[in-house]
C-alpha cells in the first residue's frame, strides 16, 4: 500500500484462534520502518522502541481492535501481527504482515 503521509490511517488486528482457542500464546504487535528502526506496541496502548510483546495469555477471538489512528511518517514501514509460544522471545510462528510506504 502507498498513501501521503499526511493521510490518516486506522490500524487494527483481529485474530480467529480456531483450534488453538483458550492455549497460552505471546501476542506480538511490531513495526518496522525502512532504517531497521522496530517498534512494539503493548497493552498500555503506547509504541515503544524494541520488541516487547503486546499480551502474553489465552488465546482469543478478536475483532478488529484497534492500535493506532493517525498518520505515519515518510518512508517504508512493515507492520506485523503474530503469535507464538509463551516464552517472550519473537518467533513470528503466525504472523500476519503488511507494508505500507508514505510518501
Amino acid at each position: 500500500m502507498t498513501i501521503p503521509s499526511t493521510q490518516p490511517i486506522s490500524m487494527t488486528v483481529s485474530l480467529d484462534p480456531g483450534q488453538q482457542v483458550g492455549v497460552r500464546h505471546d501476542w506480538w504487535i511490531l513495526v518496522q520502518n525502512s532504517s531497521g528502526n522496530t517498534f512494539s506496541w503493548i497493552r498500555t496502548g503506547d509504541w515503544i522502541s524494541g520488541i516487547q510483546r503486546a499480551y502474553d495469555g489465552h488465546l482469543t477471538a478478536v475483532n478488529d481492535f484497534s492500535v493506532h489512528y493517525g498518520t505515519i511518517p515518510v518512508g517504508t514501514w512493515l507492520i506485523a501481527f503474530a503469535v507464538d509460544e509463551l516464552n517472550n522471545v519473537y518467533e513470528g510462528t503466525y504472523l500476519d504482515t503488511i507494508s505500507v510506504t508514505c510518501y
